[in-house]
């Protein structure tokens, strides 16, 4: 009936706006809004430490396993991502997350040393990260945020797909 097909309409433009309330979005709209870290006793540190040693372990067999550094950069994309317990950053996350993985063909030149690289920039973030130095997480961040938007660079070229 009309009626209530109505107001099916109206209870769900209701429950979809309340998600945009100024206090809901407010505070994910921040960047500059500095976290603190997370408490010694959080379960990020332990997976973190965890996916370190994953990291130790492909290093190590990077020469022949390169290819399996894209799994792990995911998974350590949403520990952080998901640590940040802003819902905002993990849906982002995801939907760049599709875009750059099944959206992109990259350009498979130097993915070995790039992958390689990558791990060695993922670690020294991990690192940075497990001492808790917030100047040291910022640097090693922005210096793997930087190669990342690098080699998509190189892979999509001017627009073009590779």
């Amino acid at each position: 009936d009309w009626d209530q097909q109505r107001q099916d309409v109206q209870v769900k433009y209701e429950q979809v706006s309340a998600q945009f309330s100024p206090d809901r979005l407010l505070p994910a709209f921040d960047p500059t809004e500095k976290r603190e870290l997370p408490p010694a006793d959080a379960p990020i540190w332990p997976q973190l430490e965890a996916i370190r040693q994953e990291h130790m372990a492909l290093l190590a067999v990077a020469e022949t396993r390169f290819h399996d550094f894209s799994a792990l950069d995911e998974k350590l994309n949403a520990l952080i991502y998901d640590a940040s317990e802003n819902r905002f950053v993990v849906e982002f996350y995801q939907i760049i997350s599709i875009i750059f993985h099944y959206h992109y063909q990259w350009n498979k030149v130097d993915e070995k040393a790039r992958n390689i690289a990558a791990i060695h920039q993922h670690l020294a973030y991990i690192d940075a990260l497990l001492s808790r130095d917030v100047e040291a997480i910022e640097r090693a961040c922005r210096t793997h945020l930087a190669a990342a938007r690098e080699t998509m660079h190189l892979s999509i070229g001017n627009g073009r797909i590779a």
